[in-house]
């Protein structure tokens, strides 16, 4: 009978074909080997079928790698052709939570070259991420604790199925999956940095720094709304993370060299911006003397490249240009039971954008399981307002600018007019404020005060709830009634002495109507 396949049980006993069973071969007595195992029979997920090539009469397919390219041991090979899926244990890899599989994934990931494909990693096969170099289009797909190149994110044992994605398309990385299952599919997206050889494939406005490891579809689309359902947690008892950040990415970039005078009809804020050469585009953010600022929506623009602006080329080019991250959109840190939320402009950022930030305090309402609901979470917030560095424009005319031009012992924000030098108020200088008389010590309307003590006839301290940072602040003191004097007898960080003088005899008396204070200063 002819075109069977010549048995064999391990990777040792094909090698050692023989002259005869090689000539059985040759002639199509035996149409290849059926390997049953690698080390013994049946330790691989299915026997597979090798194809003899005689070297002077084929060509060399290259050297023996393990798996797909066999060299005999009396001359010759045996190949097999994997295809797109490819399991190591065919190539010798080991389950046995102890070897080091690393160099033999190598050459599976070298076997798939640039068709790509899957290179499948049983559980308990250790191997080191990080020292892989993948070609293009290759997916792993394997047991989370078995990467042993970084602690894993989950308890020992649990087998969390990781795939890993290097290069999956060839016009860039794009590394794109769809995940479904029955039930809420737990998802984690980690970015791995520490994987190198990856940069030749990066496409057009790709980098490895952030934002634009990020997905480009996700920046380009627009993505305004992210919701979490169920959160995980190392420490059960915490329903989150400790320091954990959720901050979405927009580019703004300012253009050098474009700006109104590049245009004969009028441009304006909002409008669409497009490069001529790179086909980068952005909204018009500002526009100034010299240059625009965008925030950019898709590619990059490049220094030398004219503009589009309604339809109309610009006169000049672009001469320089500044990019940088992190404009307004949601931000959340979180810390342990508390979070903390923004929406504007990082704190270390400076950009003349709004900033308001708040406090989120959350409670689970269950002790047990990996998993806290979201509509099983009771909250409280605390809304803490700030403005950012430099300088807000509300669309109502007004402007929050930051005053440099003070000392800035006594530097605060001021409140102008639009295209106006003129302060209508200087924000956040007022530290504490009050009334006192004898009968209510504390009138209900007050400001960072917790106690007024009555030392004696016309003599009184004022408790700050929080101390001043300086002493050197301003009191503005009134009184209802004109014989009735009151000034200021000391002052510290943390209190004032007032006293109230009888105008016709300088002697210390209690008021009888409420006398007014007001602290300004003195906490920078």
């Amino acid at each position: 009978m002819t075109n069977q396949f010549l048995i064999k049980n391990t990777m040792q006993e094909m090698k050692a074909l023989d002259s005869t069973e090689i000539n059985a071969l040759e002639s199509g007595i035996y149409a290849g080997v059926q390997l049953l195992g690698y080390y013994e029979k049946g330790d691989t997920p299915s026997p597979i079928v090798y194809n003899y090539i005689e070297l002077q009469n084929a060509a060399d397919h290259g050297p023996d790698n393990g798996g797909s390219i066999i060299v005999l041991n009396i001359g010759g090979k045996m190949i097999h052709n994997f295809d797109v899926d490819v399991d190591v244990r065919y190539f010798g890899a080991k389950s046995n939570q102890l070897t080091d599989n690393s160099n033999i994934i190598q050459k599976c990931i070298n076997t798939l070259m640039s068709k790509g494909g899957n290179i499948h990693i049983p559980i308990g096969c250790y191997f080191y991420l990080d020292k892989l170099v993948f070609t293009i289009k290759v997916n792993l797909i394997f047991s989370k604790t078995d990467d042993r190149s970084r602690p894993s994110i989950v308890a020992s044992g649990t087998n969390e199925t990781v795939l890993f994605l290097a290069n999956a398309n060839n016009g860039g990385i794009v590394n794109e999956y769809q995940l479904s299952a029955a039930f809420h599919p737990g998802h984690v997206v980690d970015v791995r940095d520490d994987i190198t050889g990856q940069d030749n494939w990066l496409g057009v406005d790709q980098e490895r720094e952030n934002p634009s490891r990020a997905s480009y579809n996700i920046r380009r689309q627009g993505v305004n709304k992210f919701r979490i359902v169920y959160q995980h947690s190392k420490d059960r008892s915490k329903i989150i993370g400790n320091g954990t950040t959720f901050q979405p990415w927009r580019s703004e970039v300012v253009l050098n060299g474009i700006s109104q005078s590049s245009f004969i009809n009028t441009i304006a804020i909002g409008d669409m911006v497009t490069g001529n050469t790179s086909k980068g585009y952005g909204i018009i953010k500002s526009i100034e003397t010299s240059s625009i600022a965008i925030v950019l929506e898709g590619f990059k623009f490049i220094v030398g490249e004219s503009v589009v602006i309604n339809g109309e080329n610009s006169s000049t080019v672009i001469t320089s240009q500044l990019i940088s991250a992190n404009i307004p959109l949601q931000a959340m840190s979180v810390d342990d039971t508390k979070g903390y939320w923004g929406f504007g402009t990082a704190p270390y950022e400076n950009r003349s954008l709004l900033s308001i930030a708040g406090e989120l305090t959350v409670a689970p309402t269950r002790s047990a399981g990996q998993y806290i609901e979201d509509n099983l979470v009771n909250s409280t917030i605390s809304f803490i307002p700030s403005v950012a560095k430099d300088s807000y424009s509300p669309s109502n005319g007004l402007s929050i600018t930051m005053d440099n031009s003070r000392p800035q012992s006594s530097r605060r924000l001021t409140l102008t007019k639009r295209n106006s030098n003129g302060a209508i108020g200087h924000i956040g200088a007022v530290r504490a404020y009050g009334n006192l008389n004898t009968s209510t010590l504390v009138n209900t309307s007050s400001f960072n005060v917790s106690s007024i003590v009555r030392n004696s006839s016309g003599d009184f301290t004022v408790q700050f709830t929080t101390p001043f940072a300086r002493a050197d602040y301003i009191v503005a003191l009134s009184s209802s009634n004109p014989m009735e004097l009151p000034y200021v007898f000391t002052k510290t960080i943390a209190s004032l002495r007032i006293r109230i003088a009888n105008t016709g005899s300088s002697s210390l008396v209690d008021p009888t109507g409420a006398i007014g204070f007001i602290c300004i200063g003195g906490d920078i």
